[in-house]
């Protein structure tokens, strides 16, 4: 984010990632921005800031031109191709706005969801205890030893939150990312598909409304392949490829 006071070479980027249903939310775990919230939210900058687009930003960027704003400029991002940044998309799009919506090409290639999305729909649908009880059988199954991590949980005793954050650094720092991957597709087809075999559908966005996002006006940018942690992981020549080119 570049907080930069003169407007026309600096500018706000904004980043959302769920937003969810204010009532009847199917998977009401799953935490998020609520859509009243957002559409109020995205009033409130129209009114207070210059609204650009990515073309705005790379034209700032590789062109060094100017913004010429007199408002402080924001710029709208979303992360990890989710279902919900379909109807973000038509909020910002009744409100002129252009947003740009960074996707996982997993969905899209081989129709899988990105790797934290395993881990937070799992959760959500089936509690921590099973996601964890089919942590160990995707271990086992891949004949990997269960005693470099720390997999135990007891309600009313652990911090279910702290729990989370470990068992999301595990996937991305303590596995070797070729292994966490199988690890969590494993718990995907074992406990996901099996509790709700349409779930793709309700984590991601599919071909046809990303198509319709870019007839609205907004931009796709790449979010790697798998949503591995580029920063902590040595990819080899072919994996860099597939996850970053």
């Amino acid at each position: 984010m570049n907080n930069n006071t003169n407007t026309k070479y600096g500018y706000l980027a904004l980043c959302y990632h769920y937003i969810r249903p204010d009532a009847d939310d199917p998977f009401p775990r799953i935490l998020g921005t609520k859509t009243s919230e957002f559409k109020d939210q995205i009033k409130m900058l129209r009114k207070n800031f210059q609204m650009i687009s990515l073309d705005d930003v790379l034209n700032l960027s590789y062109k060094k031109s100017k913004l010429n704003n007199e408002k402080n400029s924001m710029l709208i991002t979303f992360d990890d191709g989710l279902s919900d940044h379909f109807n973000a998309a038509k909020i910002l799009h009744e409100n002129e706005v252009k947003g740009t919506f960074f996707i996982p090409t997993c969905i899209l290639k081989e129709k899988l969801p990105a790797n934290p999305m395993i881990i937070h729909y799992s959760i959500a649908l089936c509690g921590l205890e099973k996601f964890l009880s089919a942590f160990r059988d995707a271990l086992k199954f891949y004949n990997q030893s269960e005693n470099d991590f720390n997999l135990s949980y007891e309600q009313q005793k652990d911090d279910v939150w702290k729990k989370i954050d470990e068992i999301k650094s595990i996937f991305k720092y303590k596995l070797d990312y070729q292994l966490s991957r199988k690890l969590l597709l494993h718990i995907y087809q074992n406990l996901l598909l099996s509790v709700f075999p349409e779930i793709l559908k309700k984590i991601h966005l599919d071909k046809e409304q990303i198509k319709e996002m870019v007839e609205m006006g907004h931009s796709i940018g790449v979010h790697t392949h798998t949503h591995i942690s580029v920063a902590a992981t040595h990819l080899s020549k072919n994996d860099f490829n597939t996850e970053i080119i």
